[in-house]
Formats: structure tokens, C-alpha cells, sequence
């Protein structure tokens, strides 16, 4: 794209690279051009075109150089699906950059949408010219943060652009797809699938993806743990495993030596407190679900350049606002119950004289229940009283047996913040023993098929019923990738994504078929190392990739 030529035309005729392609089995070239491209339309450096000596003496500009490219490519029988892959010629996706944004200080986003109404019309009678993938890798820059749906303004807002852009193909070449970008780098689809472009024709909307082994959040993890703190996956596995091993038994200790606390508990005088502590406990769980809301999802979306992508956190921010309305109604109710409570202190001093009195008596106690057929009464011998007088500072059992002349009655004495404390523990067991199961599950999934298939699934939504095709746009292995063995972080990620691209029988383009690129830094050519092609065009990099890519074609 630096030399406004495809690479490899340095290294082997345009027709022979053309064939190889159709020739292995593929049918489509995904066609990546810039803005500049078509915009300044330069002469192709001449030895771009070392190995095509006739091209080089037509003198072509990057548009002629552009139509040539194309046409050998469908004599071949290639379908062609164009890219504007970005708006200045040369490398597209590092976040710090303006290229991830159709309107940025090269163009702007009107220059963006002409140059894709005239390249699409330029190549509208070519029936094989079948697509046109509106951006590449959609991300924020660090001057402007992208959304979707939420904003009328053409120049941040996709679903807006992409619209305008299907407008504008659908009146020079209707037959085309419209192919359009993901979010988070064409990586999440959420927002596109809930809220769809409206298209003059619906028929054509296409979503593409791109994913590679370097982009997984758990590859960041790996790194963030290694690095910094020493440990891989495993160790926090075993971590995990000891503090829960010696956490949950004291738990469970307290909970079953104190289990008849929450039963001689009652609403009338424990109650505000036990309102008071969930009150408390639902204000903590608010913060802690805002804190991950702001330091875990929106740091590391803001970090992937999707701020707008952040669904996780939205929900979090749902629950965290739940939580606090649930923590002031219970605030509330806490209050009432001890306003009732004190209301009804001259009562309970009147109980408390007559507990007192009842249990001074050397003899039986009298007891008369009226019922709705008459009145039973007792009096003397091995009658029993359970009485429970409690003013919110102390309890009192009092039973009166007679197998001891004068016995006492037996005291309990149990403070205002027995139950608090006997809830709080059950809360903290809880929270040990789902916070352990997230964990655990996590770190022993890193790694396996089933945690790859969700994380891309989730994201995708290609196993949620949606009627709009998915398009892997890119993917690839390169240089920690060898075809020979499937260990270490790459092979697995081969491994799984061809599994996933099975499962779902995904349409794909692997990136790149080059196997070299030009650097404009340093002014030299430099190996490509996720290229399907060897350094000299007359081979396959990887025989055992190409190998396990024909066994999706075939």
C-alpha cells in the first residue's frame, strides 16, 4: 500500500501471483486501497514492478496499476471485495494513530465518502467486484472516542457514517455488500447487531470481524501476570485453592457455633439492625461493582479504543445503581423499625418487671390461653414458660422447671449485633466462595477450546439466531506460529480458531498473502511474517497452514 502497488510484483509477474491464489484453492482476494490512492492517483515507483518489466513501461499511475491488478485477478476467477483499508498509504493499526476514524486530519470524512462512491462506481460493471468493506478496524483515536447510534454526527458516529456510505454505494454499484466494521477494531458486533445500519437494501449488510492471537484480553493477562507479579495461570489456580481452604472453614466454624442466633432473632428488636447491615453490605457491593465498572471495563476497553463497545460495564453501572437504591430503601427501613422499636419502650419495661417478677416465684406459674372454643389454664407441677423479653441490649430465656427447689432461670445474654455479625459472615462465606468459583473457572478454561468459543461467540453473536452474515475480514498466525507443532500461545489459538471457523462455517480472508512488506521508516523490504507466501513468491511460508486452510475450502 506505500508504493499505491499490491506487494510482490517486485518478486513475480501479476499474472502467476494471480493463479496461485485460485490455484490453492481460494476464490476471493480481499482488495485493501487507501483514500491516497485514489485521492493523488501517484505513479508506481518502478521498482515495485521489478519482476513485471511490461507494466513497468506503461508508466502507470496507483488507480491504472489498481485496474490492471483487479482484472488479473477475475481472469483468474477470483471475486473481488474492496477495503478501504485507510486514508494515508502506509500501516493502519497502531491505537495512537488517526487511521482507525474515516474523518481525520488526512481527509475528512466527505473526501472519505466520495472516494468510496467513485472507486464502487469505477468498478461497477465488473460483475466480479462483488463487496465493498467500508473501513478497517474501527477504533478511537486520541483525539476523539467513536460511537454507535448515539450521536447524529457523521464524523465520530459509525452507524451514522456507515448509512451515509450505503447510501452512497447503493447509487453507483446496488449489487455490491456493504461490508461493515466491528467495533473494538473489527472485533465486537454487539452494538451493530442490536441496533442494525438501516441500508437502502438490507440484503446487502454484511458484519466482518478480525481476530488474531496478539488481541486475546487473557494473552494481556498472561503478560500483565508474568511480568509484574511472576506467576502464570496455575499458580493462581493453587492460590485460589489455599485462601479458599483457609478462609471458608473459620467461616463456616463461626456460622455453625452461632446457627442459633439468627433463630432466637426477631424483627422487633433485631430487625434494624439487621437492615442496617445489608443496607451496608449493598452500599459496599455498589462501590466495588463501579470500581471494576471504571478501573477493569472501562480502562480496558478505553485501552482497546472502543470505549463504545463497553456493554460490561453498563451492566455493572445497572447493578451498582440497583444496589444503591436497594441500600437506601433498606436504610430507611432500618430506621423505621427502630422508631417502632422505641416507641415501645415503656411496654417492654413493663415485660421486663414481670420476667423478673415470674422468676422470683418459688413455686409453679399460672398460665391462661384464650382460644376462639373457651380458655385452657394450668396451674403447679412441671408446667414451662419460654419467655423472650429484649429491649435491643440484651435477651432472656426463662424457663421454670420444678426438678430443683428455687432453681433460677437460665440467661442468655445476647447484644443488639449477634445477628449483624453471624449475617455478615454468611455474606463474606458467600463472597469467598463465588469469587473463588469465577476464579477458578477462569484460570483453569485459559487456554481451552470451550473459553475461546465464548469469548468470540459472545462477541459475535454467530450462535444467536441473527440473520446477518459474519465475515472473518482478517486473521493469521506469524512469526510465534509454527505449523510443525501446535504448542505455545499461537498454535492453540490456530487450533481454536479453525475449530470455531469450522463450527460455524465461517466465510473468511486470511491476512496477508504477501510475503514481504515495504517500510517507509527505513526505505527497505521486510519480511512478512503472517505472509502465506515465502519471502520469494514461489512458495507457501507454512505448507502445514496453507494445508489446514484448503481444509476449510474443500
Amino acid at each position: 500500500m506505500e508504493l499505491y502497488s499490491v506487494f510482490g510484483l517486485h518478486k513475480r509477474p501479476l499474472v502467476e501471483l494471480s493463479e496461485r491464489i485460485a490455484d490453492w484453492g481460494f476464490n476471493c482476494v480481499r482488495m485493501p486501497i487507501s483514500i491516497d490512492l485514489w485521492y493523488k492517483d501517484p505513479p508506481v515507483p518502478a521498482f515495485a514492478l521489478a519482476a513485471n518489466p511490461e507494466l513497468q513501461a506503461l508508466g502507470l499511475s496507483g488507480m491504472q496499476l489498481l485496474d490492471k491488478t483487479i482484472s488479473a485477478l477475475t481472469s483468474a476467477g477470483l471475486l473481488i471485495l474492496l477495503n478501504d483499508h485507510t486514508s494515508t498509504a502506509g500501516w493502519c493499526c497502531d491505537h495512537d494513530s488517526e487511521e482507525g476514524i474515516w474523518d481525520n486530519p488526512a481527509y475528512n470524512a466527505t473526501t472519505w465518502l466520495l472516494s468510496v462512491g467513485a472507486v464502487a462506481r469505477r468498478y461497477a460493471h465488473d460483475r466480479r467486484v462483488v463487496a465493498f468493506d467500508l473501513r478497517n478496524e474501527i477504533h478511537d483515536t486520541p483525539t476523539r472516542t467513536i460511537t454507535w447510534g448515539t450521536s447524529s454526527d457523521i464524523r465520530t458516529d459509525w452507524k451514522v457514517a456507515t448509512e451515509a456510505a450505503a447510501r452512497e454505494l447503493h447509487e453507483v454499484a446496488p449489487e455490491m455488500l456493504v461490508v461493515v466494521s466491528g467495533l473494538c477494531s473489527s472485533y465486537d458486533l454487539r452494538r451493530l447487531h442490536a441496533a442494525p445500519p438501516e441500508l437502502p437494501d438490507p440484503s446487502r449488510l454484511v458484519y466482518t470481524v478480525h481476530f488474531y492471537s496478539f488481541a486475546r484480553w487473557w494473552y494481556k493477562l498472561d503478560e500483565l501476570l508474568k511480568d509484574n507479579f511472576g506467576i502464570n495461570w496455575d499458580d493462581v489456580s493453587r492460590l485460589t485453592v489455599i485462601a479458599m481452604a483457609f478462609l471458608l472453614p473459620l467461616l463456616l466454624h463461626v456460622l455453625l457455633c452461632t446457627r442459633g442466633v439468627p433463630y432466637r432473632a426477631t424483627m422487633r428488636t433485631d430487625g434494624a439492625f439487621v437492615c442496617l447491615a445489608l443496607s451496608g453490605w449493598c452500599t459496599v457491593g455498589a462501590i466495588a461493582l463501579e470500581l471494576c465498572a471504571t478501573y477493569i471495563w472501562d480502562f480496558g476497553y478505553k485501552l482497546a479504543g472502543c470505549a463504545a463497545a463497553n456493554v460490561e460495564g453498563e451492566a455493572f453501572r445497572m447493578v451498582a445503581i440497583g444496589l444503591f437504591w436497594g441500600a437506601g430503601v433498606l436504610f430507611v427501613l432500618a430506621i423505621a423499625l427502630w422508631g417502632c422499636f422505641r416507641m415501645q419502650a415503656p411496654r417492654v419495661a413493663e415485660l421486663r418487671a414481670e420476667a423478673a417478677w415470674l422468676a422470683s416465684q418459688p413455686g409453679g406459674v399460672s398460665l391462661t390461653c384464650a382460644t376462639s372454643g373457651g380458655s385452657v389454664g394450668g396451674t403447679g407441677g412441671p408446667s414451662l414458660l419460654n419467655a423472650f423479653v429484649s429491649d435491643g441490649y440484651y435477651g432472656m430465656e426463662m424457663e421454670n422447671p420444678t426438678r430443683k427447689s428455687g432453681a433460677h432461670p437460665r440467661l442468655r445474654r445476647r447484644r443488639w449485633w449477634h445477628c449483624c455479625m453471624w449475617l455478615n459472615a454468611l455474606l463474606m462465606a458467600l463472597v469467598i466462595i463465588g469469587g473463588g468459583a469465577v476464579i477458578l473457572n477462569m484460570s483453569l478454561r485459559v487456554g481451552k477450546y470451550s473459553m475461546f468459543h465464548d469469548e468470540l461467540a459472545s462477541k459475535w453473536l454467530v450462535n444467536a439466531g441473527i440473520n446477518t452474515p459474519v465475515w472473518l475480514g482478517e486473521f493469521g498466525a506469524g512469526a510465534d506460529y509454527d505449523d510443525r507443532k501446535t504448542r505455545g500461545a499461537a498454535g492453540t489459538y490456530w487450533a481454536h480458531m479453525l475449530r470455531f471457523m469450522k463450527e460455524y462455517e465461517l466465510d473468511f480472508a486470511y491476512w496477508p498473502y504477501n510475503g514481504d512488506r515495504w517500510k517507509n521508516e527505513t526505505q527497505e523490504w521486510d519480511d512478512e511474517w503472517y505472509g502465506l507466501l515465502n519471502r520469494e513468491y514461489n512458495d507457501s511460508r507454512r505448507p502445514g497452514q496453507l494445508a489446514d486452510l484448503q481444509k476449510l475450502l474443500w
